[in-house]
This record gives structure tokens, sequence and C-alpha cells, in this order.
């Protein structure tokens, strides 16, 4: 194997690690799971990479960025040292699980829920409540 993709997925499963260890500490028991897609997802990231990752909710109302669970998440996740995504992009909230199963290229489909729906099933990982993510997967799967 090429030693700068081993590199990459060394420094990527230690970051995630971390974050998953963070994470787990700081929420008891969610019924929420957080999900990375890109390089992160793909275990490709290096110390110059971003981190692409949103707040898959099964229960409540979608909301932004002001949502509880994604600033405490972030918080977490900042405390790795990694770099946050653009703000006001695709990865910045918490998304609904039922939306993203609802109008499937529709007209009331957004540019986020689409971007978010196609990464969770091509590259992405858990970072938060591994099973939740798994059910997701299913769920979209058997849609």
């Amino acid at each position: 194997m090429f030693e700068s993709i081993e590199r990459s997925r060394r420094f990527a499963e230690a970051k995630l690690a971390e974050m998953r260890a963070g994470l787990s500490a700081e929420f008891a028991r969610p019924a929420f799971s957080i999900v990375a897609v890109g390089s992160y997802g793909r275990a490709e990231a290096s110390d110059e990479s971003d981190i692409d990752w949103f707040v898959l909710d099964h229960d409540s109302t979608p909301t932004d960025s002001d949502d509880p669970r994604y600033v405490r998440a972030k918080a977490v996740i900042a405390r790795s040292k990694i770099k946050q995504p653009s703000p006001g992009g695709a990865f910045n909230g918490v998304q609904r699980w039922d939306g993203m199963l609802q109008d499937i290229g529709g007209e009331a489909e957004t540019n986020s829920t689409m971007t978010r729906r196609v990464l969770l099933m091509l590259e992405s990982t858990w970072l938060l409540n591994e099973s939740l993510r798994s059910r997701a997967l299913r769920d979209l799967m058997e849609r």
C-alpha cells in the first residue's frame, strides 16, 4: 500500500476515535446520531482536512446550527483541533431523518438534504450512535 494513503488512514482513525470518545462522554444515551462524511467518512483525512459532519435526528424538528446538540458537538469536535465545515454549508445543523426519506429528487428537496443523503450512503461513518446511523442507512436502502 502507498505510505501516504496508510498515513492518512491512521491519522483519520485516530481523530475519529478521539471524537467518538469525546462525544460519547458529552451525550449519554442520545436519540440522535452524528455522522462524518467526506475525507473522514472515507478514513482518508490529513491534518489539512476539514471535517464535514451533521446531526442526524430521528425524533425532533430540524433546526439549524443554533441547536444545542449541534453547539455542544461542535465544541467537542473542536477540541480535536480539526477544521470545521464552512459556515452556511450543508454541514451546519441538524437533519431530520424522515426528511431524508421524503421527496427524493422532488421539487421540495433542498441541496443540503440531497448532499447529506448521498454522502451518508457513499462515504460516511459514525461519530456518535453507530446503531442509529446503521438504521438510517437500512431505512434508506429499503425505501
